[in-house]
């Protein structure tokens, strides 16, 4: 039967093997972009659609504008717009990449020893708070390590489950592109052949404008969802779990007097004086 003391000496041995496994072995693989390899395929795809979908509407844009009497200018500013959308979509799928590999050497290299530090120092000293450390650093570092993957995970669900909606309109907005290649090479010229057989009739050019501008927003408005709504709702969910595991206090900012009390403050305290 074992001791006390073995069994205190056995368990620093385990947490400092622990410790040196997450810093000189586990994190080389949470760090390594090849880790990760299906992750960033994913973040590269939504980032390649959005980039896509940019050109689109430039070109697409620019070829509305063509149309006579400044008829569907209103629609070509508005596909403009999108462009706004599109680049923080881009510029988000970027921070993840960066996280992932970013956050996954963090917990790695400095939260997990640090759990680790912090139980043997407590199994040495016997102080409760280092115990408590110990326990909150390892759930730390187990949750930035898994937040991106999890959000990226809830992105495909959410693509599976409405496969039909998000393929059709991904599929109309990517034959939108194909057609708009040869506006991007012909310039504003290129409409009119691009809407055969519409050349004398207005109407059905600014009706095909609007259909443009109805996928766009459409494919816009998946991407939005699917790149930035779910990771963020990913974190939130990840930052009430600690919350709650770390039974963190909601803090709410303090309320401001208003004006009116403010100058009857100062006023009754200069009468006072």
């Amino acid at each position: 039967m074992m001791t006390k003391p073995i069994i205190r000496i056995l368990a620093i041995v385990l947490l400092m093997a622990v410790a040196g496994s997450s810093m000189f072995w586990l994190s080389r693989y949470a760090s390594s972009p090849d880790f990760h390899e299906h992750t960033i395929a994913k973040l590269e795809e939504q980032k390649l659609s959005a980039m896509t979908l940019s050109a689109v509407v430039t070109v697409a844009s620019t070829a509305i504008s063509a149309i006579p009497d400044d008829t569907a200018t209103p629609i070509a500013e508005q596909l403009s717009d999108l462009s706004g959308p599109l680049l923080a979509i881009v510029c988000v799928l970027y921070a993840e990449k960066f996280l992932l590999t970013t956050m996954g050497w963090a917990s790695t290299m400095i939260l997990l020893p640090g759990a680790c530090f912090s139980g043997i120092l407590y199994l040495l000293g016997g102080w409760p708070t280092l115990r408590r450390w110990a326990f909150k650093l390892a759930i730390l570092a187990v949750v930035l390590v898994a937040i991106v993957p999890a959000s990226v995970g809830f992105t495909r669900l959410v693509e599976s489950t409405f496969s039909e909606s998000v393929n059709a309109t991904f599929h109309a907005a990517y034959h939108l592109a194909e057609e708009t290649q040869q506006l991007d090479e012909d310039g504003k010229n290129g409409f009119l052949s691009f809407f055969s057989g519409l050349k004398d009739n207005i109407s059905a050019l600014v009706s095909k404008a609007k259909s443009m501008l109805s996928i766009m927003v459409d494919a816009v408005a998946v991407l939005i969802i699917t790149s930035c709504v779910i990771p963020a709702l990913t974190a939130m969910l990840f930052l009430i779990v600690l919350r709650v595991l770390f039974h963190l206090p909601i803090v709410a900012m303090p309320a401001r007097p208003p004006l009116a009390a403010l100058l009857t403050g100062s006023g009754s305290n200069h009468d006072r004086r």
